[in-house]
């Protein structure tokens, strides 16, 4: 499905992607930020060659006569250098040459990096963290990962997978997470976590989405159970601050869409743990740009490594 934005063109222009378990959403992008066109379809996640040819696709309808690159954000840990997937827990994908197998398909340069650092660039570029430094992102959804933007650079660590945290042990013997470990964030706090909890307490099933609508109606066991994942996420959000001191903490993601009914618990779980001469003044707040922040970032990549944007 194709989206037209009318909209000149200014400067070099970037197609940004971002690729979830289940969805792949693409962005026609120009040097100011500016969506001129967007693109979304199902990712067949199962087979990498399968989502690369259904990313081809969508890119193919982006292009207008010149594209300077495509950037692409993907959930997992990324080798930045070689554009591989070493392991993506809620994919299922494990050492998939991603980067090379999409090049294949558009015919155009690409940099692949994980999706949170994306959506961390583009939020400090065009989103809430605009003015701000360092700003952590979290993205909250069927998993946990995060961004650290410092000088307005991602830092990514020696390999490029730096930041994923959402395989914070945070429990001891915990649950079993999709990374093979016990007791992570994500097995607690992320998506699937927050509907089994949910399941287990009120006897049905239910989606994050669902649990966010009963839990703005006032139902108690949904209030109860994301309450309970935003317990555990300020906790783990305060030992980050104790690391990095950022200025800003920024919550996307699909169960971000609901944070305004927890901020409050995550705010005071960060204050508990995090210690009190680094805890000051730091602003926690939920991303601006919605689903668009991957993209978006990921674009920004392409127009930073092809384009000239700095």
């Amino acid at each position: 499905m194709q989206t037209e934005v009318p909209a000149g063109m200014k400067g070099p222009t970037a197609i940004g992607v971002d690729v979830g378990a289940s969805h792949v959403l693409a962005v026609l992008v120009d040097s100011d930020g500016e969506v001129l066109r967007v693109a979304s379809g199902p990712a067949p996640s199962a087979s990498a060659a399968d989502t690369a040819a259904a990313i081809g696709a969508l890119v193919r309808e982006l292009i207008p006569d010149e594209v300077v690159g495509v950037g692409v954000g993907v959930a997992g840990q990324v080798d930045f250098q070689t554009g591989s997937v070493c392991i993506s827990p809620n994919i299922g994908w494990r050492d998939v040459p991603l980067r090379r197998l999409i090049e294949r398909e558009v015919g155009l340069p690409v940099i692949l990096d994980n999706d949170a650092h994306a959506a961390a660039l583009g939020e400090v570029r065009w989103g809430a963290g605009a003015g701000h430094d360092p700003v952590l992102v979290v993205t909250w959804g069927t998993g946990i990962g995060g961004g650290l933007v410092a000088g307005g650079r991602i830092y990514r660590g020696r390999w490029g997978g730096g930041l994923e945290i959402g395989h914070i042990m945070v429990m001891p013997r915990g649950p079993r997470c999709g990374c093979g470990n016990r007791g992570c964030l994500e097995a607690l706090a992320g998506g699937r976590s927050i509907e089994a909890e949910y399941e287990r307490r009120a006897g049905r099933r239910a989606s994050v989405r669902e649990i966010a609508a009963l839990a703005r109606q006032g139902q108690r066991e949904a209030r109860a159970v994301l309450r309970r994942a935003a317990r555990f996420l300020g906790r783990a959000l305060g030992g980050l601050v104790n690391l990095f001191q950022p200025e800003m903490i920024i919550l996307v993601g699909g169960i971000a869409g609901a944070a305004d009914l927890v901020l409050d618990v995550v705010r005071e779980g960060l204050r508990t743990q995090a210690l009190p001469g680094v805890n000051r003044e730091i602003v926690t707040v939920v991303g601006e740009l919605g689903e668009m922040a991957g993209p978006l970032g990921a674009a920004c990549l392409a127009l930073e490594r092809w384009g000239g944007a700095s």
